[in-house]
């Protein structure tokens, strides 16, 4: 027997307008369809924009993972420090779904330390508090807890 070749998933992260743009002919979408991918579309924003994308891509038989991300200023990534707000955006997300009409292939969660948490680590004269404070928030046990 011969191994199935594997699936790949392409994550796309882009704007609206780049993102329409990207998808607006046939070509990537039947690209992405003869290769029986899947693209995993970040849901930076839940407009009316991206879920015409995320249909196009489904009517076009690629498969589409929901990439659940929060705003920039809410941390971007789900956390220990966003949980309710995480909460929040997968009901905004399951009600906008409901709203557009869509289905998905898979949902994915995107659970890292937040963007300004990552924007300090690599901002000069910014690394050692940066790392002090995410190893302090990582050792309180009742954040951990929560």
């Amino acid at each position: 027997m011969s191994p199935t070749p594997p699936r790949l998933t392409f994550p796309c992260e882009l704007p609206p307008e780049k993102l329409d743009r990207l998808f607006a002919g046939d070509e990537v979408i039947a690209s992405l369809g003869r290769m029986g991918a899947r693209v995993s579309l970040a849901l930076i924003d839940l407009s009316d924009e991206r879920a015409a994308v995320a249909r196009r891509l489904g009517d076009g038989g690629v498969g589409v993972v929901a990439w659940l991300l929060l705003p920039s200023e809410e941390g971007y990534f789900f956390n220990l420090d966003n949980p309710a707000a995480a909460a929040a955006r997968y009901d905004d997300f399951v009600s906008w779904t409901g709203k557009h009409g869509l289905s998905w292939d898979g949902v994915s969660l995107d659970i890292e330390p937040s963007i300004e948490d990552m924007r300090l680590l690599f901002e000069p004269g910014e690394r050692g508090a940066a790392l002090r404070n995410m190893l302090w928030r990582a050792l309180d046990r009742r954040r951990l807890d929560q």
